[in-house]
């Protein structure tokens, strides 16, 4: 599901894989000028390109900024505000600019560091069984 006010601006690639959500007002793109000659203007400068990968059933909040070269893993859980470079392992909750692991699912354990609260689940809902080991 893309939310409204949503930029995906690519000239590479781009992969947006199955049962993503995103909030409103999220821009992903997987180019930006570069500035390494000072003479020119950042404006004039030629483009730099990374693909990006946004993993299976994550969600991203509102206002986010996913970056070139960002490749988020399955299920991962992006904080509203965040900007995201780099790779995000699956299973984990990132927040911040740039956005870090601030709590991840470890087998055996569960989410580390614990939820605040139990989570309640309606009986009516079940989960696709693929999805419920990952």
């Amino acid at each position: 599901m893309i939310g409204r006010g949503v930029s995906i601006v690519g000239r590479h690639r781009i992969v947006i894989e199955d049962d993503v959500t995103t909030a409103p007002n999220i821009y992903i793109t997987d180019h930006n000028h570069s500035y390494n000659d000072l003479r020119i203007p950042i404006g004039r400068q030629w483009l730099s390109e990374d693909p990006v990968r946004i993993g299976a059933g994550s969600w991203l909040g509102t206002g986010v900024v996913v970056l070139p070269g960002s490749d988020i893993g399955r299920h991962v859980t992006v904080a509203a505000g965040s900007v995201v470079r780099g790779t995000v392992p699956d299973r984990s909750v990132i927040a911040g600019a740039p956005a870090r692991v601030v709590r991840r699912f470890v087998d055996g354990e569960g989410w580390v560091p614990p939820l605040r609260r139990e989570v309640h689940t309606p009986e009516w809902w079940s989960a696709p069984q693929e999805d419920v080991a990952t």
